[in-house]
């Protein structure tokens, strides 16, 4: 009987393989060499510093918060940031703008206290509709200018303290302020 020998596809292909499993050895060991590396170096190195960090930011309140115990009253008024009431995703078209273009936009009303907030709350509805009278009268030229931001708050501050009486809100904002 003679011996059947591998044709040469064969011989071919058997090479062809170990050699593609041998070039994969290494990539997979530096990757996973690398990986191992970074966890150890961060958790020797970065996590320290991040416990120390985290550890020293309760002092610090405590801290903080044992000095305003000890100024008095006086300090303790001011703990609690004024309230502020934001009226969100009032849309409205400008004047002259044929409904071509629209405005987004936010407004938001630092109030002078609590109780001012809820009078606001439940005035919602007019609050919404002297916001978009006011705004829907101005040109998207007029919108556009960046600079006219101040001049809209002021002319806002006057329908409001007309509405709600002066120094009901304190300060107005407009953390949303989109033109199409």
């Amino acid at each position: 009987m003679a011996e059947e020998k591998p044709s040469e596809s064969e011989q071919a292909a058997a090479p062809a393989a170990k050699g593609g499993m041998a070039k994969l050895l290494p990539l997979i060991g530096g990757i996973v060499g690398g990986l191992a590396l970074g966890g150890i170096l961060g958790f020797t190195l970065l996590g320290p510093k991040l416990s120390h960090k985290a550890a020293a930011a309760p002092a610090a309140a405590d801290s903080a918060a044992t000095a305003k115990k000890d100024a008095g009253p006086e300090a303790r008024k001011g703990d609690a940031p004024p309230p502020i009431y934001q009226v969100d995703n009032l849309v409205m078209n400008p004047a002259g703008s044929g409904g071509s273009h629209f405005l987004l936009m936010s407004v938001a009303l630092q109030l002078k206290d609590a109780s001012s907030l809820e009078v606001i709350k439940g005035r919602d509805a007019e609050l919404r509709d002297a916001i978009l009278r006011l705004f829907s009268r101005k040109t998207s030229d007029q919108i556009s200018d960046i600079s006219a931001r101040d001049q809209f708050a002021a002319e806002l501050m006057a329908v409001l303290d007309r509405m709600f009486g002066a120094g009901t809100v304190a300060k107005i904002y407009f953390p949303q302020f989109v033109i199409q």
